[in-house]
């Protein structure tokens, strides 16, 4: 049976609204004998939020109409641990991956086990990051570890309409181990691993040949990863030294359906077979990351190298920029008993690790910061970062110049801030300056061809509090910059106030805002400019109905007015309701 959003919105709102009004408050008993095992405990958090929104855009960015519900209980029995966390949106349909959540863990001593929505963390180019529906089982009985996750990543996705701007998906499963030796924030050392495959049967594209256009959306294909991961640190001298690495092998096959190949001819090892088919679209890489840490007060450094080898792909992580090499310096150094701090970074790396391209990037950044506190209600920020991009080519070519592109960028920053504390108010003014300048660098058939473009930018902020409650905040901030021919400018005013009343069980904040951008670029004997300006107010309420219910309410408005050029005038207006119970 399929529920519309206004039948799912009045089911999850009397289901919900039930258990607010019925969930126990914290219960504790004592202990068990002369342990400090309590008998039970139980605690935490339901909490369900309605939404309507409304626009003259020519299209809606969020639903009209929405409900959101969080669940979160904690509880034990006997030492036994164990938890639900339930994260359910109305805003969901079968064409997209599903953004709602919920889990359920449960521990005793060394054993812990979550059952639902799992992201465990393995590698950072094994699994990282990654979400999926299934299971996870965590043992650390003492210096070995065992961590063990299994289930569903993507659930399929089929393409309803040519215009349909997702993409279709196989339904993709993962299969992930790791064992570690060691104390993990000293010395460790872990092997991981990682299998994922998609369910070829789960989207049938045939059907789908009026909605996949294969130029400007290639057909997908099943795929199938198998992942290694060794990785080690070794800290010495009480952790003033540390030195870590960790590499992903990944064999990635881009299509199953592809021909299997000869294991006699590959060599691969007999049992692997059945676990993994290497076949004429599979590839095996590598990625990886090195890293060195020296801390000596009052003096910090950390080196670090990170590789990715080209054609290197995971089904551990979203995505991956593979053929890519980076080393990154990073030291700090801190006087005056943490009053004056200077840091820098200092990064560099290229692409085409194997030569094989026409075209190479390089890359080289460099910053500087310097944090003071000055007194106790002054302090001063000062930074700077320089970013450099060029591209070589490889040797003479037949149609590309000698030289390649470079863009070079500069920042300039200053950042002071004030604090003025009294009696019954506080005053706390904050100021922050910055320059950036951007230069362009490209060959042509007549020589070298450059452009360039300077921004600068101010913003000024106030805010005084007093005793009772009562609140005020102001802003100010202006933009302006030029680009080769084209000139463009910001400012904005930004006000709010709040109070607390009732006893502070009510707390109201009201902001609003105006903000006007132009630019202009000159189109032969004329000038084009575009000129609009955007009004903007907030309202949010907080009300304290007991001490363990809380009521929340926000009001967002948005007016944007097309003072000259082309564009499109339009208004927004959305409201929040949401009440929170805690247990």
């Amino acid at each position: 049976m399929h529920l519309n959003t206004s039948s799912r919105l009045k089911m999850w709102t009397v289901l919900v609204t039930g258990i607010l009004f019925t969930a126990p408050g914290i219960h504790a008993q004592g202990t068990v004998g002369s342990t400090n095992i309590r008998t039970y405990t139980i605690g935490g958090s339901i909490g369900i939020q309605g939404h309507g929104y409304t626009t003259t855009r020519d299209f809606n960015r969020r639903a009209p109409l929405g409900a959101l519900t969080t669940v979160n209980l904690n509880y034990s029995l006997l030492g036994f641990q164990s938890g639900l966390n339930i994260r359910y949106s109305t805003d969901d349909n079968q064409f997209r991956q599903s953004m709602n959540e919920i889990s359920f863990s449960g521990g005793w001593r060394w054993i812990s086990l979550t059952a639902g929505d799992v992201s465990p963390s393995h590698a950072r180019y094994g699994l990282s990051g990654t979400s999926f529906r299934g299971g996870r089982l965590e043992l650390t009985p003492g210096a070995v570890s065992f961590d063990l996750a299994a289930g569903r990543v993507n659930r399929a996705v089929r393409i309803a309409r040519p215009q349909d701007l997702r993409e279709p998906a196989y339904e993709r499963w993962i299969y992930a181990g790791k064992i570690g030796f060691g104390n993990q924030g000293t010395s460790f050392f872990n092997l991981s691993t990682l299998y994922g495959k998609d369910s070829a049967g789960s989207v049938d594209l045939q059907d789908d040949s009026d909605t996949i256009s294969p130029v400007t959306r290639p057909r997908p294909t099943p795929a199938e990863n198998l992942t290694l991961t060794p990785d080690f640190q070794i800290s010495l001298f009480s952790k003033a030294f540390k030195i870590g690495a960790q590499t992903t092998f990944s064999a990635y096959t881009r299509d199953t359906g592809s021909k299997a190949l000869d294991m006699d001819e590959i060599g691969i090892p007999a049992f692997l077979t059945g676990i993994y088919t290497p076949r004429s679209s599979s590839r095996i890489s590598f990625a990886g990351t090195a890293t060195t840490e020296l801390d000596i007060n009052p003096f910090q450094l950390r080196v670090g190298y990170e590789r990715i080898q080209p054609g290197f792909e995971t089904m551990g992580q979203r995505q991956v920029r593979d053929d890519n090499q980076t080393w990154n310096i990073q030291p700090r150094v801190s006087f005056l008993n943490q009053r004056l701090a200077l840091d820098g970074s200092y990064r560099f790396g290229n692409d085409n690790l194997l030569g094989n391209r026409l075209i190479t990037q390089n890359r080289q950044d460099f910053s500087v910061n310097l944090r003071s506190m000055i007194s106790s209600s002054f302090s001063l920020g000062l930074g700077y970062s320089n970013f450099l991009n060029k591209t070589e080519t490889s040797g003479t070519i037949e149609g590309l110049p000698e030289s390649g592109q470079q863009q070079s960028a500069q920042v300039f920053q200053i950042m002071p801030s004030y604090t003025l504390m009294g009696t019954t108010t506080s005053h706390s003014f904050s100021l922050a300056g910055i320059y950036q300048t951007l230069d362009a660098r490209f060959p042509t058939a007549y020589g070298v061809a450059s452009s360039g473009s300077s921004t600068i930018n101010t913003m000024l902020n106030h805010a005084v509090s007093f005793q009772s409650g009562f609140s005020i905040s102001t802003g100010i901030n202006y933009m302006k910059g030029e680009a080769t021919g084209a000139e463009f400018d910001a400012w904005g005013i930004n006000a709010g106030t709040g109070y607390a009343f009732f006893e502070r069980t009510l707390n109201v904040n009201v902001n609003f805002g105006v903000s006007q951008n132009s630019f202009s670029r000159p189109a032969g004997d004329q000038v084009f400019t575009n000129k609009s300006r955007q009004l903007n107010g907030n309202l949010n309420a907080s009300y304290r109905l007991t001490p363990t219910n809380n009521l929340r309410f926000n009001l967002r408005t948005l007016n944007n007015s097309l003072l000259d050029g082309a564009g499109q005038s339009f208004s927004e207006l959305e409201a929040r309701i949401q009440i929170d119970h805690r247990f």
